[in-house]
């Protein structure tokens, strides 16, 4: 298991209502709840961070059984309210089988979007011990089935070909490599969880860097794709299921966004009535890109990545050095590994196979009068439950 933050006695009840409680776990973990010592089988790592307002922000599993291997690339947190009361997202691969021969290797059983070998690398960047072991043990598993790209997120200062291996480089070479180029007006869908400091205006960094790579532009020109954000308003959460507490993993404050109100404009509601989970808060994080009539996406991105700097990387010297403070893990989905067709076809009534999202589109652009959900200000107005905040 590797997490931001862990329960340990939520985490090890599931264990063994699973009939799982005696195996072998490791627990690479940013911040616990919980002893360990009440658990003879678990070994928990506090994951060391090189970096201030970094954080070991992944959420993946990696399983081990007695038929093959499985990854899960996960946006929950490893507590109760993550579980029970938000929107999150998973993916969880196919079982991947021993390869045959008894062969084990980097190259061996690889398949066609590099996932195996960004895992093992991804994993070797942390130099703990414990995951030098899980790389020995992923190697003798056959990955050709896997149809998804690895993305992840390591702290450094990434140069040369590394700087095209994490964060959003690693997003804008698989784009360019792997989808058909579209046209630079199509907007970008950043939904997340949280926000960072973004810069003083748009193509600083959110458009014309992240969103660059999100267009799988060879380099950043002068113009960049608009950026649509979904993030809920202080209404979507005093009317949630929570009320004010369904801001509990929204960590977005005011004094953060007093430097950069031009984000205001690009906000857009939570709404996923086709879901039903309009009330039910979004800890999840997806990025895309639709066509102008939104029946059509180039990509999906899944990843426990927020809107940040921290998360994603910010180019330095000229563009040749990628920094990157935290750790972050998410899949790109791309049609080309999926299908014949250069895109994905949303869900609707006469495509209930399609690609579905997890917010309505449409999106629908913040009313006058809205406000962020800030985290770190009074609400005196009651929520659903008759509560003031905090």
């Amino acid at each position: 298991q590797l997490n931001f933050m862990v329960d340990l006695e939520f985490l090890m009840s599931n264990y063994k209502a699973g009939r799982a409680d005696g195996k072998p776990l490791l627990v690479m973990y940013g911040q616990m709840e919980g002893d360990t010592k009440d658990f003879s089988s678990v070994t928990c790592v506090k994951v060391n961070l090189p970096f201030i307002y970094g954080t070991h922000h992944t959420k993946m599993m990696i399983f081990e059984y007695r038929d093959g291997l499985r990854v899960v690339v996960h946006t929950a947190n490893l507590v109760p309210d993550d579980w029970y009361e938000k929107t999150q997202g998973f993916w969880v691969s196919p079982i991947f089988p021993l390869l045959e021969n008894g062969k084990s290797g980097l190259l061996d059983g690889e398949s066609p979007t590099r996932f195996k070998r960004d895992l093992v690398e991804y994993l070797l960047s942390y130099k703990a011990p414990d995951l030098v072991r899980w790389t020995h043990i992923i190697m003798k598993y056959d990955f050709s089935s896997c149809n998804v790209v690895f993305v992840g997120s390591t702290p450094g200062y990434h140069t040369g070909e590394d700087k095209d291996r994490w964060g959003h480089m690693k997003v804008r070479r698989a784009i360019r490599q792997h989808a058909t180029s579209w046209k630079s007006s199509l907007p970008i869908i950043a939904q997340c969880s949280s926000i960072g400091s973004l810069g003083k205006d748009a193509k600083s960094w959110l458009s014309g860097e992240l969103g660059m790579s999100l267009t799988g532009a060879a380099a950043v020109c002068a113009s960049p794709p608009p950026v649509h954000v979904v993030y809920p308003s202080e209404d979507d959460i005093c009317n949630s299921s929570q009320g004010w507490m369904g801001g509990s993993c929204l960590p977005y404050n005011s004094a953060t966004h007093e430097k950069q109100t031009w984000l205001a404009q690009h906000f857009h509601l939570w709404r996923s009535e086709k879901r039903k989970r309009t009330r039910v808060m979004p800890h999840i994080k997806t990025y895309t890109r639709l066509n102008k009539n939104c029946s059509a996406a180039q990509f999906l991105l899944l990843t426990s990545a927020n809107l940040s700097k921290a998360a994603w990387g910010m180019l330095q010297k000229q563009n040749s050095q990628l920094f990157i403070r935290s750790y972050e893990a998410g899949i790109l989905i791309l049609p080309k590994f999926l299908s014949d067709s250069d895109e994905f076809q949303l869900t609707s009534a006469s495509n209930p196979s399609g690609l579905s999202l997890p917010y309505d589109v449409p999106l629908t652009p913040y009313p006058d009068g809205a406000v962020p959900w800030f985290m770190n200000t009074i609400k005196k107005r009651t929520d659903i439950f008759g509560r003031t905040y905090p």
